[in-house]
């Protein structure tokens, strides 16, 4: 089944904002790509996550009809645990102001293991922290809107 989705604003598009894969380390291990489900998995070691994420802010200013210098934007990510569709609790909550026009944003952050459990759920959102002029009615006018989004889940046991 197809489903379509519909927007209250313009969106950012792939050429403005390109998210790379996450990769995962347990405790000293190398960085591997996330996968849907967690190899040797440890409540005592920690987890890092890592994500990089490419943006080009003047592009991401004309996918959304607004004026490139007076806009800003943020990166969220959630990470939560627990089982069922929903994170049961959320362990970490991480807020990256996108500092730079065109550099990459590296999203780094480690989780204590032992507060995890049956999954692992990251959802990473692009949002407006502050508004500028606007082109088109149909424009982003509220900080906090949403951009972008997407939602991963990886299991633990």
């Amino acid at each position: 089944m197809n489903r379509r989705q519909a927007f209250p604003w313009l969106q950012a598009s792939q050429a403005s904002f390109d998210p790379q894969p996450w990769t995962c380390s347990l405790g000293t291990s190398d960085h591997e790509p996330l996968s849907d489900h967690m190899r040797n998995w440890d409540y005592h070691s920690d987890l890092v996550l890592r994500r990089p994420i490419n943006i080009d802010v003047g592009q991401l200013c004309e996918d959304i009809d607004g004026d490139s210098g007076d806009w800003e934007y943020l990166i969220q990510v959630e990470v939560g645990t627990g089982q069922g569709t929903l994170p049961r609790r959320m362990v970490h909550n991480l807020v990256v102001p996108i500092t730079s026009k065109v550099e990459p944003v590296h999203i780094e952050l480690s989780v204590p293991s032992s507060g995890l459990s049956a999954q692992l759920v990251l959802n990473t959102s692009l949002l407006v922290s502050r508004t500028g002029g606007r082109r088109s009615p149909i424009a982003p006018d509220v900080p906090g809107a949403r951009l972008w989004h997407d939602r991963v889940s990886c299991r633990l046991e």
